[in-house]
């Protein structure tokens, strides 16, 4: 969105489009030229993932890894709904590793795709999704409010996941404390 101030992402980085909104990358902020879309689809002659290699330009030496990763958010899904439209995992942090070698797992098994090759790369997108969101949870400031933070406290997380675990239970605030230990 070029309403969004430009994002400086480094080597090793992951940027996850949440809701998949637009946008695009540049070597300089405010450098962009047309899209071309019909180099993305979905091959019918071969299993996922396939590759796409794009040679030119005189600057440095780029590899892109991008991927694609869909849930049903219907009627609504809180943690989704309370998440920026764009998550900026820092290789350098912790969580950033673990998501960096992740993809080096991913990278490793479409380079040889063998007999369940598209559930194992489906089931790791699903751990960098939620690898990305733990880190977005853990960054967030000390008073923020909201889903995402009561995921962050340990007695209302757990009481969250009381309810989500057993949503036909009739529960009270004193049942929810009693399980909590509250």
């Amino acid at each position: 969105d070029e309403s969004e101030p430009a994002m400086r992402v480094d080597s090793g980085d992951a940027v996850l489009f949440i809701r998949g909104d637009p946008h695009f990358m540049s070597t300089e902020p405010g450098l962009r030229s047309k899209p071309v879309m019909d180099i993305y689809y979905r091959p019918k002659d071969r299993p996922l993932p396939f590759v796409l290699k794009e040679f030119g330009g005189t600057g440095e030496k780029s590899r892109f890894v991008c991927g694609y990763l869909g849930f049903d958010a219907r009627p609504f899904n809180p943690v989704l709904g309370a998440l920026p439209s764009m998550l900026h995992v820092k290789g350098s942090s912790v969580g950033g590793q673990l998501t960096h070698d992740l993809i080096r797992v991913a990278l490793k098994e479409s380079e040889k795709p063998s007999a369940g090759g598209e559930t194992i790369l489906s089931k790791l997108s699903e751990v960098m999704f939620l690898q990305a969101v733990r880190e977005h949870i853990d960054a967030l400031p000390a008073e923020s409010t909201g889903w995402l933070a009561a995921l962050r406290d340990r007695h209302v997380g757990a009481a969250l996941n009381l309810m989500h675990g057993r949503p036909a239970e009739p529960w009270t605030l004193d049942s929810l404390a009693r399980e909590v230990g509250l």
